[in-house]
């Protein structure tokens, strides 16, 4: 099933091509935390993790059409 990645800042370094923003193949019952993993993504550095418009957690079951965003964590002074 395709669902749509977005990478959000320095995390856009694990994206597949060169748009920080793509659509992605996962298995039907993929997690987060699969997609995480396919991507090389460790949990630390994606510290937000947003389905639909929705805070959400790595165990999150995606489904057909989906849009995960990732952010890493805020940093500054």
């Amino acid at each position: 099933m395709k669902i749509t990645v977005e990478l959000q800042g320095y995390l856009d370094q694990y994206a597949p091509g060169e748009d920080a923003t793509f659509s992605y193949e996962v298995a039907a019952g993929a997690t987060v935390g699969d997609v995480l993993e396919r991507l090389e993504i460790s949990e630390e550095l994606a510290a937000a993790v947003i389905v639909g418009g929705e805070a959400t957690d790595r165990e999150r079951t995606l489904a057909e059409g989906d849009r995960l965003t990732l952010m890493p964590p805020l940093a500054g002074g």
